[in-house]
């Protein structure tokens, strides 16, 4: 029924979406009610509108508690808006955080209304471990991967900038210098893939300082490569 209802409101046969919606609300789906309400207060029937918001906060869903604070608020009535935003806010919802942070301002309350626009802009306590947990890998990898091909392009220059060294013997430092650096870009390489199984359990410093090391060790190969010229 949600899914058919959504279907038709994006077809603008919004009566259709609005019966669909209200037998999806009756089955118990809280994101039912929540739009049954919206099209009813489209078209002006606010009180049919905050029944269907009522009953989905009952549910626990912070987006009908949301909804009946911001017409809380429509009509002036901001201590019935701050008790719904309240629920929204600790049901997770940070517009509802915000909007009780602008509610409290209303009301001559600035300090409380500090502490819920930081907890707002905050957000999740675990969101860190949900998604910033991706981002220094990410990037270590993007780095290593713009560096490493600049080191193998100069190894091969190395390799064949002169022809007098055909062979280890005929300049063993200089090929055991071009052996060090081939290490230097595998290391790089392999540990650019493996940050990642470790990346989310580790503290945040130590994140970032393993994260480092893939770029640094191909910084390390490019430098090698171009300090060992062939048979110069």
């Amino acid at each position: 029924m949600l899914r058919l209802g959504i279907e038709r409101e994006q077809q603008g046969d919004l009566a259709e979406a609005e019966r669909l919606y209200a037998a999806a609300g009756e089955a118990g789906i809280a994101d039912a009610m929540n739009r049954c309400g919206d099209l009813m207060a489209k078209r002006g029937d606010d009180e049919g509108a905050e029944q269907w918001y009522r009953r989905a906060a009952a549910t626990g869903d912070a987006f009908g508690a949301y909804n009946l604070g911001f017409m809380a608020r429509q009509r002036g009535d901001d201590a019935e808006a701050e008790g719904w935003y309240r629920k929204a806010a600790a049901a997770g919802d940070k517009d509802a955080a915000l909007e009780l942070a602008v509610t409290l301002a209303a009301q001559g309350r600035p300090d409380e209304a500090e502490g819920r626009d930081h907890a707002a802009a905050r957000g999740p306590a675990d969101v860190d471990r949900r998604f910033f947990w991706l981002i220094p890998p990410a990037v270590s990898l993007s780095i290593t991967l713009f560096l490493l091909p600049i080191a193998i392009a100069l190894v091969f220059l190395s390799d064949f900038s002169n022809e007098s060294c055909g062979s280890v013997a005929d300049c063993p430092k200089d090929f055991a210098s071009l052996d060090h650096t081939g290490w230097l870009i595998d290391a790089s390489g392999i540990v650019a893939i493996v940050q990642w199984l470790p990346a989310y359990f580790l503290p945040r410093v130590l994140r970032l300082a393993l994260a480092a090391v893939p770029p640094l060790l191909a910084v390390a190969a490019i430098v090698n490569a171009w300090n060992t010229p062939i048979g110069q």
